[in-house]
């Protein structure tokens, strides 16, 4: 079975093998001259990382779904993000053994600005999220869920999943916020599944420092991919569309 481990060898030793391309100088004189062209690839270094490169490449090459639609980034709502929200809150639920009230991600935390339809493979997803985030549960009290939508807002719109309807006027003011068909409740504890960076103050969010938070150990893309493997098993596809879960009034 491929492992976590081989997967970070193999991609350690595919750097290894675009590291070799290089060109020495020596200096004389205050000038330098050019000794050697090493545009040849070392063919023992060649020879010893080919297997593990042929096998990296099968990996992120594997179709793991399928999509109907175009994804596309945009802002304030897109259906690339009510997606990846809706697969975080998912996978947020199963690993920590929560019930999740919603998820959150940040805007910026999605780097391509499109997915075609047809067959998905890992590589796409790691394109999608490159950076090695980790999926988090953290509790939020009511009263200070105001702080975190308004922050969204501020932001032009962030990815929530399919829990909230946020309505805000074109100044930015907040008029209407439901969790799952509910005003928002002062009393009650959320539990927001999101990524680490946020839980820990990124992206300004610092009204989540030293909120209690439940680690899953998952990488964000992980649970993506497996959330899309998941829906593949199950011969379903990506079929999502915006719903007006983040409005601006105009």
């Amino acid at each position: 079975m491929f492992q976590k481990k081989d997967f970070f060898s193999l991609i350690i030793l595919a750097l290894l093998l675009n590291s070799c391309i290089c060109k020495h100088y020596v200096k004389s004189d205050s000038l330098f001259y050019k000794t050697e062209n090493l545009n040849e690839t070392d063919s023992a270094v060649v020879k010893t990382i080919s297997p593990y490169k042929s096998k990296l490449d099968e990996e992120m090459n594997k179709v793991i779904g399928y999509c109907d639609v175009m994804l596309a980034k945009e802002q304030p709502e897109s259906n690339m993000g009510n997606w990846a929200a809706d697969a975080v809150a998912d996978r947020a639920g199963f690993y920590s053994k929560k019930e999740v009230s919603f998820a959150l991600l940040n805007y910026g935390g999605l780097r391509i600005e499109s997915i075609a339809p047809g067959p998905i493979t890992k590589s796409k997803i790691f394109e999608l999220m490159p950076f090695d985030n980790m999926l988090v549960v953290i509790e939020v009290q009511g009263n200070e869920l105001d702080k975190v939508f308004r922050h969204a807002v501020a932001k032009g719109g962030w990815p929530v999943s399919s829990a909230v309807k946020l309505t805000a006027d074109a100044s930015g003011k907040l008029i209407k916020v439901l969790i799952n068909g509910e005003p928002v409740d002062a009393d009650k504890t959320y539990n927001i599944a999101t990524i680490d960076y946020l839980a820990s103050g990124g992206d300004n969010c610092d009204f989540f420092k030293n909120k209690k938070q439940f680690a899953t150990g998952i990488f964000l893309r992980n649970a993506i991919i497996e959330h899309v493997e998941n829906m593949n098993a199950e011969g379903m596809k990506i079929n999502v569309r915006k719903e007006g879960r983040f409005v601006f009034e105009k």
